[in-house]
């Protein structure tokens, strides 16, 4: 791909990135370094302009890698590419397949940013409110509880988000005034607040000299 094409690029078990034109293209996770290698046919229920792209292991016993895609009508689609089982009306081949999963990201229909990483899903919809699903035992949730949740869950205290960025196991918001707020494991200040632990509610990110 030419280099002014690429708008965004993801790297979950798939290479992934967002054209300008609003298509997305992925390579074999094993082939990033092989330019011969050509990229993954387009995922054919994708929406029509994308404007935005994630991907992540998700929670799941066969460590599920998944990518979603965020489009301009605030829609998400999330999808996987899966060798085994094919479908019935797919003919066997050596090249694994885009295939549609369930996603706590796709039960709604007003997001303008969304974020994954291991375990965890966040979003920001068009209200500027933050909702994040998925593993919660440092509040990656931005609340106590439940430890873990299927269902999406509003991050209390943040509002006029502009967009979400998710780690390994905490999430950040910025906010419309420029400011940042941070939630969920921070044994090493992964949320700035100039202190370690968890930190379940989420916190102003500060400046601080150490």
């Amino acid at each position: 791909l030419a280099g002014d094409a690429v708008a965004q690029g993801v790297v979950g078990w798939e290479l992934c990135a967002r054209l300008h034109a609003g298509g997305v293209v992925c390579w074999d996770g094993s082939s990033f370094a092989e330019p011969p290698y050509p990229p993954r046919p387009a995922v054919s229920f994708l929406p029509s302009k994308v404007v935005d792209i994630a991907a992540a292991e998700l929670r799941d016993p066969n460590s599920l890698h998944a990518l979603c895609a965020l489009g301009d009508d605030g829609r998400a689609v999330c999808w996987r590419y899966q060798m085994d089982p094919l479908p019935s009306d797919t003919r066997q081949h050596d090249e694994p397949y885009p295939f549609a999963i369930d996603h706590p990201l796709e039960t709604v229909g007003d997001w303008k940013d969304i974020a994954m990483a291991y375990d965890h899903s966040c979003g920001v919809r068009r209200d500027g409110s933050v909702w994040c699903a998925g593993r919660n035992d440092s509040g990656q949730l931005g609340v106590a509880e439940p430890r873990q949740s299927d269902a999406l869950v509003r991050v209390p205290g943040v509002s006029s988000a502009k967009s979400v960025a998710v780690g390994l196991d905490h999430a950040c918001a910025l906010l419309h005034n420029g400011t940042v707020m941070c939630w969920g494991g921070n044994r090493d200040d992964q949320c700035g607040t100039g202190r370690r632990g968890d930190s379940v509610a989420p916190t102003l990110m500060l400046r601080y000299a150490r």
